[in-house]
């Protein structure tokens, strides 16, 4: 058990290394230079715009992955067209973000007329669609499947297990799934660049990955303090998922057993 830990733990402290030569960095490049001006008039509101674009993303997207992954688990690609679709929705994973980042350029863009904000929304929305497929599908799969025979045994139909007991009990890990796909979209960047760049400006601040770029051959103290918000967000996020997901693990670690 401690074996298998030991790589998170090994993740975990190389971040928080990494995330406190930043903050020494920033702090002392920043310091008698304006602070608190960057801090309210740049850092937070690009932290805010990248949360509201996360958040809107994953609105788009996880109606449709989440309804995609419990139509896979529900009927298992057995015909062609079920195992079309499932190497279609496949398929999405392998395409680069940088090549979404192009489609939502022209079709957001330049055919809809949308606004940097919504377009670089959807585009992200497209990332997101097959972790979130993924992560909701293989929440689903860890149920016991005890749980899914005596429902039927019951006399309950495929249809009310599914909605009454697998749907409940996988809900924490589907959680955490979505949580993940939200840090996904945090750290975000080739996909954005195109969009925030390129298109008609929604007023607003642009979120911390593009402004990252933006500021990169900048001052050093400002690129530092961009650089560490977006590692505590990220941070934060896998954190939250953490929690969410060992929660859930522990209150059904005797039944997996």
């Amino acid at each position: 058990m401690e074996r298998r830990h030991e790589p998170v733990l090994l993740f975990f402290w190389l971040a928080v290394c990494v995330a406190l030569g930043l903050l020494a960095m920033a702090a002392r490049e920043l310091c008698g230079r304006g602070m608190e001006t960057f801090l309210s008039d740049t850092l937070l509101p690009a932290a805010g715009s990248t949360m509201a674009l996360c958040s809107l993303a994953l609105l788009f997207a996880a109606p449709p992955a989440v309804a995609a992954a419990v139509y896979f688990f529900a009927f298992p690609p057995a015909g062609p067209w079920s195992r079309a679709l499932h190497l279609a929705w496949e398929l999405l994973s392998a395409v680069p973000s940088v090549i979404w980042g192009l489609f939502g350029f022209l079709f957001f863009g330049n055919y809809l007329r949308f606004g940097s904000f919504l377009s670089a929304s959807l585009t992200l929305a497209l990332v997101l669609l097959p972790e979130i497929q993924r992560s909701t599908e293989a929440a689903l799969a860890g149920v016991p499947a005890a749980y899914q025979k005596a429902s039927q045994a019951l006399g309950a139909t495929s249809w009310r297990t599914l909605r009454e007991i697998v749907l409940p009990q996988a809900g924490k890990e589907i959680i955490a799934g979505l949580i993940l796909a939200l840090r996904r979209g945090a750290g975000e960047t080739a996909a954005l660049l195109l969009l925030f760049g390129s298109l008609r400006q929604t007023p607003g601040p642009a979120p911390l990955s593009v402004l990252l770029f933006q500021r990169a051959a900048g001052e050093r103290g400002s690129v530092c303090a961009v650089a560490l918000a977006l590692v505590g967000i990220v941070l934060l996020l896998s954190a939250l998922a953490k929690c969410v997901s060992s929660s859930c693990f522990t209150s059904a670690r005797g039944v997996r057993k």
